[in-house]
């Protein structure tokens, strides 16, 4: 087997019962999750086709797959190497299509059953433009024309449904619930006429499935005897509900994730479940992977002392590995600029001079929480004709990602933590988001905020106090002569 840190052994070692794996920012917890799959089928004996993998994505679902699939073709490979004389050959391929660990996303692997007992077809599923045009017609129909709503209160309403359907509403949503339930009630009806489902159906009607057909649900339980579930901190009470279903009564559920990098609650997901998860499995095994393989020392430090303001958490203890770990390792450097546009003219600047000492190939990204706050930069960028040679993209979009450099801009009071985040929730997830961005970054972190924006007066965003005090005073990594801390 190859080298793991103790940690990691830990995990992937894990056999039966209940595992809550606490997976830092490139602590390597898709490499736990395949070698477990390998622990479990090569080791322990464990039935392929027992074992359910789910992912978030297609994409982390595809690469997870080809990631096992490798692993174990080199295994074979090395099997045939060693063989002696007179062995027999291995005959590849002989598994039937089904006889294999089945990886997926929710959605994927639980619409499958959908359609095999209701009856629903690929093309009963509601894509995101197909609900927004339904909606509108709806909202344009005699019944709610006199609300006089526009386009972009419709894309608002549907965020705002889904949200009620994963089992969270907005209390500050601004429409009164009377005309919130006009509006839901016509929009299923709609729905249900021409027998479409959203995303969001797509569960509820599984798991409702589930609790009046025993025997799909006795079928299911016998075949997935080991479920695994990736980027837990995201999942929402629906699917939750279907995967405590699903695992009794062996509860043989295996979870990775991380609770500080839970920041898709305007989607339903909520990091409550996973802060709650010991409480439901109370016989659960918790190991944590707390090396980050991927940013130096000073970037691990930084961002741990930001998210520890954070109270609903599990507490964690991480560390840069070796190779990271140093006064010179995870350059972080804050600047102020006049306004947006002074800001934007000195990132292209040190863009381009990245360019030319990189011989045009460079790993670096540009992040930022709301989209217009890229707006003056993709303005200058396009000037200067440099704009699809950067990696541009919001905080959200970025997780799961790593660069060698990372530029956070418009690091302002208002746009992080965003300004219509008030309450303690809300504001922790606000920084949760931040801390996706900064861990981002392997070797160089550069975040800049404005003291104008539109044109008015602005702060510096709090976290830049935040992510280099602890209890008001300057930690010691602070002292070194490789944090940059300018004003201007």
């Amino acid at each position: 087997m190859k080298k793991f840190n103790p940690e990691q052994l830990t995990a992937i070692h894990h056999g039966d019962g209940p595992m809550m794996v606490l997976a830092g920012p490139g602590s390597g917890k898709t490499t736990v999750l395949v070698n477990r799959v390998l622990y479990l089928t090569r080791e322990l004996g464990v039935p392929e086709e027992d074992i359910l993998v789910i992912t978030f994505t297609r994409a982390a679902a595809q690469e997870m797959e080809q990631r096992c699939l490798k692993e174990k073709a080199a295994a074979q490979d090395g099997k045939e190497r060693h063989a002696g004389p007179g062995a027999k050959p291995v005959h590849r391929g002989t598994c039937r299509r089904d006889r294999k660990v089945s990886f997926g996303t929710f959605h994927s692997i639980f619409f499958s059953f959908l359609r095999e007992r209701m009856g629903y077809r690929n093309e009963d599923v509601a894509e995101a433009g197909q609900c927004m045009e339904l909606m509108w017609q709806v909202l344009c129909g005699p019944e709610l024309r006199e609300l006089r709503l526009t386009s972009d209160m419709a894309a608002v309403i549907l965020s705002e449904l889904g949200s009620r359907k994963n089992g969270m509403a907005h209390r500050d949503y601004p429409l009164p619930e009377d005309i919130m339930a006009r509006i839901s009630e016509a929009y299923e009806s709609a729905m249900h006429k021409r027998r479409l489902l959203d995303f969001d159906d797509m569960l509820i009607r599984f798991y409702e499935l589930l609790c009046r057909d025993r025997a799909l649900l006795s079928m299911l339980r016998k075949r997935f005897r080991y479920i695994m579930i990736d980027e837990f901190q995201d999942i929402n009470p629906v699917q939750y509900q279907i995967i405590r279903l699903l695992c009794e009564p062996l509860r043989n559920i295996f979870i990775v994730g991380d609770d500080d990098q839970s920041i898709y609650g305007f989607r339903g997901s909520d990091p409550g479940i996973m802060l709650h998860f010991p409480v439901d499995f109370p016989e659960l095994r918790t190991v944590t992977l707390a090396t980050n393989y991927r940013s130096g020392s000073n970037i691990v430090e930084a961002s741990l002392r930001l998210i520890g303001n954070n109270r609903s958490r599990y507490r964690k203890a991480l560390r840069a590995c070796p190779e990271h770990t140093g006064r010179d390792k995870g350059y972080i450097r804050t600047e102020a600029f006049s306004d947006e546009k002074e800001e934007a003219r000195a990132l292209v600047r040190e863009i381009r001079a990245e360019l030319a000492g990189s011989g045009g190939s460079m790993d670096l990204a540009v992040l930022y929480r709301v989209h217009r706050a890229a707006a003056p930069l993709i303005a200058e960028l396009k000037k200067e004709g440099l704009y699809g040679s950067v990696r541009l993209m919001t905080f959200h979009g970025a997780k799961g990602l790593e660069f060698d450099k990372v530029y956070i801009i418009c690091a302002n009071e208002g746009i992080t933590p965003w300004k219509l985040a008030s309450d303690e929730r809300e504001l922790e997830e606000e920084r949760r988001t931040f801390y996706v961005a900064m861990t981002r970054a392997r070797h160089e972190l550069h975040i800049f905020y404005t003291k104008q924006l539109y044109s008015r007066k602005q702060k510096r965003t709090r976290y830049i106090s935040e992510l280099h005090s602890r209890g008001g005073k300057l930690g010691s990594w602070m002292r070194s002569r490789y944090w940059s801390w300018m004003t201007r």
